[in-house]
């Protein structure tokens, strides 16, 4: 989605984590190549980048194999702060900054764990 949006000349932020391996690699160099801003993308050590295979069967089936790797939970977090930045009444523009706050939080490791994961960290976050 990111690629086609860029190539539809939006200006597009990509957040998330990708594994410290060659997809990874290429998924940056690809994404990069096209446009798309990557700088709130982190690398993890020792976890696949999230990656998914879609086969179609000669009857037109197509099953969804995935690997969830190192993006795991952040699609999550991403639209939990973008819900929550609707509910506190912020444009939509606002809202995806809370939401790319939430998903950087958490792909960095920091998960939702800590005790200083609340909505004015992710707030700073977005702000930053």
């Amino acid at each position: 989605m990111a690629v086609t949006l860029a190539r539809l000349d939006a200006e597009v932020h990509s957040a998330g984590a990708v594994g410290k391996d060659n997809l990874g690699d290429v998924l940056l160099s690809e994404l990069e190549r096209f446009g798309v801003d990557c700088p709130h993308l982190v690398r993890r050590e020792g976890v696949q980048t999230s990656t998914s295979v879609l086969p179609i069967r000669p009857t037109g089936e197509r099953p969804a194999l995935h690997v969830i790797g190192a993006n795991g939970s952040c699609g999550d977090a991403y639209t939990a702060g973008f819900l929550r930045g609707l509910s506190l009444d912020r444009t939509p523009e606002e809202a995806a900054r809370l939401g790319f706050a939430c998903a950087s939080i958490v792909a960095q490791g920091l998960g939702t764990d800590p005790g200083d994961f609340d909505t004015n960290a992710v707030l700073a976050r977005a702000e930053a």
